[in-house]
């Protein structure tokens, strides 16, 4: 019977977006201050679509991500930033003309992964931004194989 759920990855939400997988921004006290309230308050979405991985849970050999963004969407895409957790900045590969694809420098090893990428499609002056975040959570490699984990876990009770 739910409708919608929140994620825990930064970004707006807009209206063709997963609703199982609502964004919100943290407002904690290192992200709470007025002036990062004024900017989130702000923010406009990235209206992301066909996301890859759809998947939320991962093995490590999937860790490859992006998403594609409607054709009136150029500036966002000549403004566009992608940071992944753990990582800082991504590289960021646009594939004809409204495709993004984000590969990380480093294999991920953190459990849970965020991806945020973030456009001012202002100026420097009165900055407009636009925010999108994916969340992912890498299976642990134990997880890939139930039954020797099992099997492990009784020989330790042992």
């Amino acid at each position: 019977g739910l409708k919608a759920a929140f994620g825990q990855q930064s970004g707006v939400a807009y209206n063709t977006m997963d609703y199982f997988n609502v964004p919100r921004f943290v407002m904690t006290e290192g992200f709470g201050d007025i002036e990062r309230f004024q900017m989130i308050a702000n923010a406009m979405p990235i209206p992301a679509y066909d996301i890859q991985p759809e998947k939320k849970n991962l093995n490590v050999n999937e860790a490859q991500f992006g998403f594609s963004l409607p054709d009136y969407a150029e500036q966002i895409i000549q403004t566009l930033s992608c940071f992944i957790s753990g990582q800082g900045k991504a590289d960021i590969k646009k594939i004809g003309s409204s495709r993004i694809e984000i590969r990380p420098d480093l294999p991920i090893e953190d459990e849970r992964i965020r991806i945020n990428c973030t456009a001012n499609t202002g100026t420097l002056e009165e900055p407009e931004w636009r925010w999108f975040g994916m969340l992912y959570s890498l299976t642990p490699e134990y997880n890939s194989a139930p039954e020797e984990t099992a099997q492990n876990s009784v020989q330790q009770q042992d």
